[in-house]
Formats: C-alpha cells, sequence, structure tokens
C-alpha cells in the first residue's frame, strides 16, 4: 500500500474514533441536563403541594413510628379465666374444622343461620309492591 492509502485508512478510523467521542460526550451531556430538568420539576412540585402532603411524606418515609427494638418484649398478661376463654374457643374451632373436613359441603356456625339465596330473592320480591299496586289510579275528567 502506498502512502495516501495509509492516510486514508488512518484518517477515517480518527474520524469513527472522534464521532465517537463526541457522541459519548452529546449522551453525557444530555443526560445531565435531563438530570437537571427533573430536580427543577421535582422542586416545583413539592413547592406547590397541598398541606397535607409532608404529613403524608413523613408516613410513606416510616418517620414518626416507634422502632421495633422500642416495643417491649414482654406479652399482655392476661387472667386466668381468659386463657380458659381462649382455650374453649380453640377448641370449639377445632371441632368444626374436624366437621368440615369430614364433610365439605356441612354449613360451618356462622352459616347454621343464615337463609338460603333462594329464600332471600322470594323473601326480597315478596316486598316489593306488585304491578296494580304501583299504577296510579286514572282520574276521570
Amino acid at each position: 500500500m502506498d502512502s495516501i492509502q495509509w492516510r486514508d485508512m488512518i484518517g477515517s478510523e480518527m474520524m469513527i474514533r472522534n464521532a465517537g467521542v463526541y457522541l459519548a460526550l452529546a449522551a453525557t451531556l444530555g443526560a445531565g441536563g435531563c438530570a437537571n430538568s427533573v430536580s427543577k420539576t421535582m422542586s416545583t412540585a413539592l413547592a406547590s403541594a397541598p398541606d397535607w402532603f409532608d404529613e403524608r411524606r413523613e408516613e410513606v418515609a416510616g418517620n414518626g413510628y416507634p422502632e421495633l427494638s422500642a416495643i417491649p418484649p414482654t406479652p399482655k398478661k392476661t387472667s386466668v379465666a381468659e386463657l380458659k376463654q381462649i382455650e374453649s374457643e380453640q377448641d370449639q374451632l377445632q371441632i368444626e374444622a374436624k366437621d368440615l373436613e369430614a364433610d365439605s359441603l356441612a354449613k360451618s356456625g356462622i352459616e347454621t343461620g343464615r337463609e338460603s339465596p333462594t329464600e332471600w330473592a322470594n323473601r326480597v320480591r315478596a316486598e316489593f309492591p306488585d304491578e296494580e299496586e304501583v299504577r296510579e289510579p286514572q282520574t276521570a275528567e
């Protein structure tokens, strides 16, 4: 290769390298400009925020709440009567759970007093007036 070809190759490589540098510089400046505009937008938004915003921001940040280390590790003392009531409720729930496991279609203790959807619909329909009762009487003029 003669010297002209070498110069052309070196020149084109330098041009590509310079273009890459300029592109990286432009991207950096563009990102910096975006970051600057975001901070301006945020400061404008914070300045025009409603009164309750600061309280809500504190709440979301978790400020003002007690530290977990400040909560006493000992549980609330319960009386013997309360413990017996809890045990009896637990026993009753275990009995209901066994009944439900034995028959999956069985009603739980809460459901026994409820009416079926069909009964409810019939009762509500009966509460509405008939069509004849709704019509207004026509007056003769």
